[in-house]
């Protein structure tokens, strides 16, 4: 699937991979015992697994414009170059792994981040921009509400450390 996932990159097709999906589009995921599984090799990245230390945390970053909240939970971390390719430049909590405040990868329509759900119900005005991606002008769900609750859980992940 590599030469077609490829093309629809190119052609700007939407795609959202969250969680650890992302790590099979890298070079390999390297494990504990320093074995390898190849990926599929689109992005010059590569992920090493840590099975006993899972990584917990927060995120508050920045999107184009769209300031970005949400939650990771990983036993895997990212490293290659990911700075023309960056999703979100992270202001709290870690980007691609500890040392990094670059979340992600976008190239084109593409976002590829370790932030999991509930990503899209967390950040209504980035769920608004894949709509927009995908040629949609609808406007989320409950905006009003949904709204309400993305700016107080920005204030509430602020006061944290």
């Amino acid at each position: 699937y590599k030469t077609r996932i490829i093309e629809l990159i190119d052609k700007n097709v939407v795609f959202l991979f969250t969680g650890n999906a992302l790590e099979v589009l890298g070079n390999y995921i390297e494990n504990e015992d320093g074995t390898k599984i190849d990926g599929l090799g689109i992005f010059d990245v590569y992920a090493k697994r840590d099975m006993f230390h899972r990584h917990n945390s927060f995120l508050i970053g920045k999107y184009e414009d769209i300031e970005i909240i949400g939650f990771k939970s990983q036993f895997t971390m990212l490293y290659g170059n990911n700075t023309d390719m960056t999703f979100v430049e992270v202001e709290k909590g870690i980007g691609i792994n500890k040392e990094s405040k670059l979340e992600g990868i976008k190239k084109n329509n593409f976002i590829g981040t370790y932030l999991i759900g509930p990503l899209l119900i967390l950040n209504p005005l980035f769920t608004k921009k894949i709509l927009e991606m995908l040629g949609l002008n609808n406007e989320v769900a409950l905006k009003e509400d949904t709204m309400a609750a993305y700016e107080a859980r920005i204030k509430e992940l602020r006061k944290l450390g």
